[in-house]
């Protein structure tokens, strides 16, 4: 569901509409009004979980509260590694940055709002970043979020295993100069010279895929 913060009437008729993401929902029954599109929504919340994500409750059928126990890593512990995550991409990959830059909402503390904001910066298919809505548990969501990313690391480790002496060189060159550029103490002629290693990995790219 959406909040609307703010309209912007345009001239030629147009509005600009900034909306805020309130809560999830789902859609329980549709039909036209005015010929207009109309439904009746059920709010969907999560469930009520220990901070450390240890256990979840539910109710059963005749409404008593049923306790569940869930096992391995706690939410701390899950955030803990997309933080390592994205603190390793800041360092050696430019469209983190350039994404980081785009988010309007700050990084969340809270894990079921963290959970869907770390999903959202992910560069994996918007449909398999869809599964994270039905799902009740921010300690399922966050889960999940770490096997993208352990699929992600897995997927670029054999890259770099099957990359030849002169790519790892220049992805090397590449982690040094953007580590240097995030630190704010980067010259010119550094920028310079990482524009020069893109250029130089593109073309090592180009060449061995003719090849």
């Amino acid at each position: 569901m959406l909040e609307i913060r703010s309209v912007q009437m345009l001239p030629d008729g147009r509005a600009v509409v900034e909306t805020w993401g309130a809560w999830r929902f789902r859609i329980v029954e549709r039909g036209t009004r005015d010929g207009y599109v109309v439904a009746r929504v059920e709010r969907v919340d999560d469930f009520v979980e220990d901070e450390d994500g240890e256990g979840a409750e539910r109710r059963d059928g005749e409404g008593a509260v049923v306790r569940r126990r869930a096992r391995g890593r706690t939410n701390a512990e899950l955030m803990a590694t997309c933080h390592t995550f994205l603190r390793e991409l800041r360092e050696g990959t430019p469209w983190v940055v350039n994404q980081l830059s785009q988010v309007h909402v700050p990084m969340p503390a809270d894990p079921g709002a963290f959970s869907f904001w770390m999903g959202a910066l992910l560069p994996i298919d918007e449909h398999e970043k869809a599964k994270l809505l039905p799902i009740r548990s921010a300690r399922l969501r966050l889960r999940l979020v770490v096997h993208w990313i352990e699929q992600l690391q897995s997927n670029w480790a054999r890259s770099y295993a099957s990359a030849s002496r002169l790519q790892v060189v220049l992805w090397w060159l590449r982690r040094l100069l953007m580590r240097t550029l995030l630190a704010g103490t980067l010259p010119y002629a550094f920028v310079v010279a990482l524009v020069a290693v893109y250029v130089a990995q593109a073309l090592v790219l180009g060449a061995e895929h003719a090849s």
